[in-house]
């Protein structure tokens, strides 16, 4: 029994040299480090476990975009990523616990998805994301209260508090980072000046905007009764334009930024999560919810939308065959509606 055949989207390119996959490679290391780092210099954390863990789904995304021959090169980078980030960090990881833990979870998840979801290639259809959200649930639930025995990121924490952290942080920057990479990855670039066709001057409005209304709504500091202005809402119909204008594509860098955004300004003690006197962590928590509620809606969104526009742009082409056989023919042509059929007769 032969394996599944590789999508064309995951094959591997045979124009491309060594050097340049290896480059890849370390290109990929350097980012994966990158967002290490801004996750653990996040002032509100548990242990290790930051408020989100964007690398994850970097690396989730790039080990479904790659092809499986690549894959142990990916895999041996994101152990030496993990080790450097921690050693640049100052904390000392386990091989056999975090770093390990790091490198199983993408592999596992994106290797699940590839055998039996066909993903990436259905990822901006309901079904996909439903797919990619739940298995990615999953697999992160297990390798979570796995991780969470790792002592080195404890720091005192007690065993609820760390998995709790792992888990809520790695869905969240999955979500967020996941979708993002998959839809911009070299694949799909083809696709983005059909998208902005005629829309650039509307893209680059409703970003300015989305940036604008968010960082209003997040640097907003608690009054004198520690009370601050419930605005967050005000970002939404920007978030719903970007997934029903632009798609996949744009649902996702939307949600990306505006989710940076926040997390910065909340871990900071700003923003509409924050009030006086209360617990960091009920804080982090509430946004954590609330973020990733509105990525999981905004991309159901934007896919809802990408399988109605291919469902008309299917319908449409169907309808100009028919036209073009009725034209080339002159003979009796029946079409079949849904309630009755209707007979058309061409006479030349």
């Amino acid at each position: 029994m032969t394996g599944p055949a590789q999508p064309p989207a995951l094959a591997e390119d045979p124009a491309r040299p060594a050097w340049q996959q290896a480059l890849w490679v370390l290109v990929f290391g350097a980012v994966y480090v990158a967002l290490f780092h801004f996750a653990v210099s996040l002032p509100i954390r548990a242990g290790l476990a930051a408020c989100v863990w964007p690398a994850d789904g970097l690396a989730l995304a790039v080990l479904l975009r790659v092809s499986y021959r690549q894959w142990p090169a990916y895999v041996c980078m994101i152990l030496v990523a993990n080790i450097v980030g921690g050693q640049l960090a100052g904390y000392a990881l386990r091989l056999d616990g975090f770093v390990g833990m790091n490198a199983i979870q993408p592999a596992v998840a994106a290797w699940l998805m590839r055998r039996y979801l066909h993903l990436p290639e259905r990822l901006d259809t309901v079904r996909g994301i439903i797919a990619f959200t739940l298995v990615s649930t999953a697999v992160t639930l297990v390798i979570s209260l796995i991780g969470a025995n790792d002592k080195t990121l404890s720091d005192g924490e007690p065993y609820q508090v760390l998995f709790g952290a792992l888990f809520v942080a790695d869905m969240l920057g999955i979500l967020c980072v996941g979708p993002l990479v998959l839809a911009w990855s070299r694949e799909s670039r083809r696709h983005v000046g059909a998208m902005l066709s005629g829309r650039s001057l509307e893209a680059v409005l409703l970003f300015a905007a989305l940036i604008a209304v968010a960082n209003w709504v997040f640097s907003l500091a608690p009054d004198g009764r520690g009370w601050v202005p419930q605005y967050q809402h005000l970002t939404i119909p920007l978030l719903v334009w970007a997934a029903l204008r632009f798609g996949l594509r744009g649902a996702s860098l939307a949600l990306a930024s505006y989710a940076a955004l926040a997390i910065w300004e909340t871990t900071n003690g700003l923003g509409p999560f924050v009030a006086a006197n209360s617990d960091p962590r009920s804080v982090l928590l509430g946004l954590q919810l609330y973020l990733g509620l509105v990525s999981i809606m905004v991309l159901l969104g934007a896919a809802l939308m990408t399988e109605r526009r291919d469902a008309l742009a299917d319908s449409e082409s169907w309808r100009r065959r028919f036209e073009a056989a009725i034209e080339a023919s002159g003979n009796l042509v029946f079409e079949i509606d849904a309630v009755v059929i209707v007979t058309v007769e061409l006479r030349r």
